[in-house]
């Protein structure tokens, strides 16, 4: 079992902590032969208890000319933990802010018997302290945290305050998500929470996570190019 790391936007986050969220998608950047052939999922078969046999995928790619040569998931197979990068802020160590829901708060402990997380309160200047909270709440100024957010790319293991557990790994075509993949993807998010070029009306959760993979993936890996993707099933351990 391995640990890697895997980073989520704010809204993502969001919508792992809410139990929204239980796939992701990410891009097979790796496509070694370029022999001309269309790459194909690996297929899998098992026998179940009762003696049915069941076809699914191994989690690699591979190529029906160069039958050797496979691209296998860089991000893990089911059992291998990943623990999710975001934005977020720190004074010290130990002490730190998340920019997806404003929290702010102290890890303590493990010293064997685990760590555990004092809450301090909301920082007011997150986008989402102003978009989530319609009470006051006890804040927190970014300057007490820091003073500034930190790119979630930079985010060390010790910040880190969600670790999901990967429970299935396949390969596709972007465009053959289904309807309740993309539920799955956390689509349904809060009108007022989408960046503003998703919110035009959509016909369905399909079309919604087309919007958002468009804010996020679109100036290299439009919608409309159907990328191979990496399907990662997960469920949220910490």
């Amino acid at each position: 079992m391995r640990d890697r790391p895997i980073i989520f936007s704010g809204p993502m986050v969001r919508a792992i902590l809410e139990g929204r969220k239980t796939q992701t998608r990410r891009i097979v950047k790796r496509i070694p032969c370029d022999c001309g052939f269309d790459w194909q999922p690996e297929e899998m078969c098992a026998t179940t208890p009762e003696g049915y046999q069941t076809a699914g995928h191994s989690g690699k790619l591979w190529c029906g000319c160069c039958a050797d040569d496979f691209v296998r998931c860089p991000y893990g197979q089911p059992g291998d933990r990943l623990w999710v990068r975001e934005k977020w802020c720190s004074e010290q160590k130990n002490i730190v802010g998340y920019a997806a829901d404003a929290e702010c708060g102290a890890w303590i402990g493990d010293g064997g018997g685990g760590r555990f997380w004092i809450h301090h309160g909301y920082i007011i200047e997150s986008d989402a302290y102003r978009k989530c909270f319609k009470e006051p709440a006890r804040t927190f100024s970014l300057s007490t945290y820091g003073g500034r957010w930190r790119p979630s790319i930079h985010m060390p293991r010790w910040a880190s305050r969600i670790t999901l557990e990967i429970t299935g790994v396949r390969v596709e075509r972007l465009q053959e998500i289904s309807e309740e993949d993309a539920i799955a993807e956390g689509s349904q998010i809060p009108i007022d929470q989408l960046p503003k070029t998703c919110r035009q009306a959509v016909f369905s959760e399909r079309d919604q996570f087309a919007k958002i993979w468009e804010s996020i993936n679109g100036k290299k890996h439009p919608w409309e190019s159907n990328p191979w993707v990496w399907v990662i099933q997960f469920r949220r351990t910490a």
